[in-house]
């Protein structure tokens, strides 16, 4: 879905934090800035760039290619069964005061979802602000969605925003930085994950002999968490699909599997798969600061 919005969040970066030295950023022209002159770039697509560039980061966004395939098997709708349920949670537990937050907002469909169903439920939506490693989703998502805001960023080592300054955090199938959800997430506010079961594309992964899902992902969720966070509600979302060969080597192309062999012999007929995914929501209690 293509945003017709033309106001854009970008100019509103009050709630964004300066990574080097978390004090709030003010927009100044094709920059934000804070007030110890720490200034970052605001792309020509509309994102906020607010990676250090001090070359020590290990980790790397997904590439241009793999954010193309996932935007493809998003458009064809597999997974909008997931997204719904993900934006369900969010307006169930969003407080009403905060902005929303994704963490690896990919193409920033998950994000549009739950903005969209807030808008349907809250007088006014409140700002939302996707946040992923890759340039190239953030330029993708930026484009698609200009009412919405987006930031490079590495969420793993620090989300880019102040204390408690979001009402719900969302994870779809991204990292889950205990620490700095809490520390950013006002008390009541929530955290909504999404993320694959073992039974998620099980035919697909043994017949190419894909990367594996591990077992208890909720159970190690839950425990990592349990020091700011007390478990709200959670539900598995499963269904039958039937994915055709393109959308097939999309699903490969987009994940993981693409920095290893992905389709050794793409599929080149329809195939009957399922989609598994538990979505679980958990709520901030206690103080904001570690």
């Amino acid at each position: 879905m293509h945003s017709t919005g033309h106001h854009g969040t970008v100019s509103d970066v009050g709630l964004l934090s300066c990574p080097v030295c978390r004090h709030p950023l003010a927009r100044d022209g094709s920059r934000v800035h804070c007030r110890e002159a720490h200034s970052f770039d605001i792309a020509r697509a509309g994102y906020v760039n607010l990676t250090l560039g001090d070359g020590s980061r290990r980790r790397v966004g997904d590439t241009a290619e793999m954010v193309k395939a996932r935007a493809g098997f998003l458009d064809a709708g597999y997974l909008d069964p997931v997204c719904d349920a993900v934006a369900a949670a969010v307006a169930a537990g969003h407080p009403g005061r905060g902005c929303l937050a994704e963490l690896g907002s990919g193409t920033g469909a998950h994000l549009r979802a739950a903005h969209d169903r807030l808008a349907q439920t809250a007088p006014g939506p409140p700002p939302a602000w996707g946040f992923d490693l890759s340039k190239a989703a953030a330029s993708s998502s930026a484009r698609r969605h200009r009412d919405l805001g987006f930031v490079v960023a590495d969420v793993e080592s620090q989300i880019p925003l102040l204390d408690a300054a979001a009402g719900a955090v969302m994870a779809a199938f991204a990292p889950r930085p205990a620490a700095e959800c809490a520390r950013v997430l006002a008390p009541g506010g929530c955290l909504v994950a999404a993320f694959a079961t073992p039974r998620h594309l099980e035919r697909l992964r043994r017949r190419w002999n894909l990367l594996s899902v591990g077992e208890g992902k909720l159970e190690a969720l839950s425990k990592r968490l349990e020091p700011w966070f007390t478990a709200g509600e959670t539900q598995t979302v499963e269904y039958e699909i039937a994915l055709a060969p393109a959308d097939a080597e999309r699903l490969v192309a987009m994940g993981p599997n693409a920095r290893h062999d992905g389709l050794a012999e793409p599929p080149t007929e329809t195939t009957r798969e399922r989609i598994s995914v538990t979505v679980a929501r958990f709520l901030r209690q206690g103080p904001t600061h570690r």
